[in-house]
């Protein structure tokens, strides 16, 4: 593999973002991001397949910071674009806009960009560019006051925190060991004193704990959820797992002397599971479908956080599995809901209103989907909350029973909006209204899909696992 292969996966949906100024219609626009997408998928597979393994240098590193490819990154590179893809050919055309999908690929430009670089520098561009996308995304619907006031939320907590993570890039390229990028983390490891390591570690672990979005840096995230629009939704949803992916590879050496675990592990577990029970009973309170899985995400990744921080391999493969395996879940999901608003309107998730006799397609899906979210038997995340749990009953014990309950009270949120979706016989209304048809084929196709995904990715979770602790 040369490095012309390697600028190729990342170049793509790069050609594909420019070339969408071009388009002249929603077709259109909508085939460039399918091209882009699927592309990138197959490219990826086949590299992989060839077991590939490239780094090149970039310009302002003088060592360790590498525009890099290998086996570790082919199944999350592939996930997230087989996950666009199948996303962008089922979405009913009136969930997108040119302007939405030029956004998504920007958006898809920036999350290939985290997996296939180790550089400080290139990863706050990352969430940078999410930032920006996501606060794009949300302001162009603000009318009104509430809706504008959410938008800036989401601007200060997304770009306030890319913004100090640029600037620990700034530090890492300009700064004393100028150029040394990512071996500073190789400079921590043996002084656990660095200072400078600190001062680049720090703020870009900061950014990447803000897009995972647990308490209380939710906001940006229920806000995405309930008004953005679904390809700008779906890759900050995406990028999650990138982001849990540069704390793992932080961790190992921030875990003090190596001889046992740190002495904050169990406080930052602790204020993790935490904000994850403040989460989870949020999502119960919610009536707007889309915000309560926004409030289920922001809780699912406290959980895997308070795995990661206790520096144990269990732990820390557990966080990663889990956030993949969320935010393809989560994206499905969501497109289950934008399937349902486009038939019925906004509904209020705990009305009773007995979908399951219209849309019995719909309601099946997102029973299959709920059960896969909250770690049902087979599912990736029931493998991921296992090794969690290992993890956690390695160094905190009583902490893994909290994750528990936290995990259950999720559980509940998902069955409960389920209940009041598809049971019941509903608010009497017109014989017009709630005729749309069920999922079609094409639509049903995207779920579907991404479910396949999550089998398939059952089936090499030992594999991921070894890949990921590299």
């Amino acid at each position: 593999m040369n490095a012309w292969t390697l600028e190729a996966v990342f170049l793509l949906p790069v050609f594909a973002f420019l070339a969408s100024f071009a388009a002249k219609d929603l077709l259109h626009a909508r085939h460039l991001a399918t091209a882009a997408f699927a592309g990138t998928a197959v490219l990826t597979l086949v590299l992989g397949a060839r077991h590939a393994h490239v780094s090149v240098p970039l310009p302002w590193a003088q060592s360790g910071a590498l525009f890099t490819f290998g086996p570790a990154r082919v199944p999350f590179l592939v996930a997230t674009a087989f996950t666009a893809t199948a996303l962008i050919v089922s979405a009913p055309a009136s969930t997108l806009t040119v302007t939405s999908l030029r956004r998504t690929l920007l958006g898809f430009v920036a999350v290939s960009l985290a997996y296939l670089s180790t550089d400080f520098l290139l990863q706050a561009l990352t969430s940078s560019t999410i930032a920006y996308v996501t606060y794009a995304d949300v302001s162009a619907t603000a009318r009104t006051r509430t809706a504008r006031g959410e938008a800036r939320l989401t601007a200060i907590l997304l770009g306030g925190s890319s913004l100090v993570a640029l600037a620990g890039a700034l530090v890492a390229v300009f700064g004393p060991s100028h150029g040394a990028g990512g071996a500073l983390f190789d400079a921590f490891a043996r002084d656990q004193s660095s200072h400078l390591a600190a001062m680049v570690i720090a703020p870009i672990a900061v950014s990447m704990i803000v897009r995972l979005a647990p308490f209380p840096f939710h906001g940006w995230l229920t806000t995405s959820l309930e008004r953005g629009s679904i390809g700008p939704m779906a890759m900050a949803l995406l990028s999650q797992p990138a982001a849990m992916m540069a704390l793992h590879a932080a961790m190992p050496r921030v875990r003090g002397d190596g001889e046992g675990l740190p002495s904050w592990s169990i406080w930052a577990s602790g204020v993790f599971i935490a904000a994850g029970a403040l989460s989870a009973l949020a999502a119960l309170a919610q009536s707007d479908l889309r915000r309560a899985l926004g409030y289920v995400v922001s809780s699912q990744n406290a959980l895997a956080l308070a795995g990661l921080v206790t520096g144990t391999l269990e732990g820390g493969v557990a966080a990663v599995l889990f956030s993949l395996a969320i935010s393809v879940t989560m994206v499905a999901l969501v497109f289950i809901s934008y399937s349902i608003e486009t038939r019925a309107g906004k509904v209020d998730a705990h009305a009773r209103l007995g979908f399951a006799k219209s849309w019995p397609r719909i309601g099946a899906v997102f029973l299959l989907l709920a059960l896969g979210t909250i770690g049902f038997p087979g599912s990736v995340q029931f493998f991921a909350e296992d090794l969690l749990l290992q993890g956690l009953l390695e160094a905190h014990p009583y902490a893994a029973y909290a994750v528990l309950v936290v995990a259950v009270l999720n559980g509940v949120t998902l069955l409960r909006l389920f209940i009041g979706l598809f049971f019941g016989l509903g608010h009497r209304r017109s014989a017009n209204e709630y005729v749309a048809p069920d999922l079609r084929l094409r639509e049903l196709a995207g779920p579907a899909a991404m479910v396949g995904l999550l089998l398939g990715l059952v089936v090499i979770v030992p594999t991921l696992g070894a890949l990921i602790e590299r």
